[in-house]
């Protein structure tokens, strides 16, 4: 039996079949017999921009964190003078 050089990797295939399900749930529509008026729109999307940033700099510091912990950085070496000391 020949091998094809594909493998199947374990995520992908949920992946798909969730894409799949988000497409036809997507392209199955219903008339919606409900009212949003936009002022609840308006607060939707601030919580989706907020959710958004608040993860975006809870990342920034969790990989600075690792990042530091990791590789340590170098202590920094004691100012030494430019110009000679006169006495």
């Amino acid at each position: 039996m020949k091998q094809t050089g594909f493998r199947i990797v374990p995520g992908v295939r949920t992946c798909a079949h969730l894409a799949i399900l988000v497409l036809l749930l997507i392209s199955i529509e219903r008339p919606a017999k409900a009212y949003v008026d936009p002022g609840s729109g308006a607060l939707v999307w601030q919580g989706m921009l907020a959710s958004l940033l608040g993860a975006a700099f809870y990342f920034r510091r969790a990989r600075g964190w690792v990042k530091n912990k990791l590789f340590k950085p170098r202590p920094t070496p004691p100012d030494v003078p430019t110009e000679p000391i006169v006495r």
